[in-house]
């Protein structure tokens, strides 16, 4: 059996088990791509304000420089939410618009993110 595959920017966004209009690729039920979009891995867990400020200080980043990043935003909506969720949030998720934008801000990549996550997740 195999699936059409409908693509967004070269990923998997669908998959069909009958012919669609415009989707003519198809792809085996075991290729390695269709496993990976039916059983995505499971979302990191939310991280705690603590686990998140331990984890920043233990990989060289002062919170003052989460601070100043937070204070280099143009002023509006989504500098003062940072500043909220920076102040007042009792946990984080992983892919919070705010984090991301802090994450970006540091110049962090998704990759030392995603590692400074996991670690952060066991402290």
């Amino acid at each position: 059996m195999g699936y059409f595959v409908e693509r967004t920017d070269g990923a998997i966004s669908a998959l069909y088990a009958n012919p669609q209009e415009g989707v003519t690729e198809v792809l085996p039920d075991d290729d390695p791509e269709v496993l990976a979009f039916m059983n995505p891995p499971e979302p990191p867990p939310p991280i705690t304000k603590r686990q998140l400020r331990l984890t920043l200080v233990r990989n060289g980043i002062a919170l003052d420089d989460v601070v100043s990043a937070i204070a280099a935003m143009p002023e509006g909506l989504a500098k003062a939410e940072a500043q909220i969720e920076w102040e007042d949030a009792s946990y984080f998720t992983r892919t919070h618009p705010t984090l991301l934008l802090i994450a970006a801000a540091l110049q962090l990549s998704e990759a030392q993110v995603d590692a400074m996550w996991l670690e952060a997740a066991q402290a």
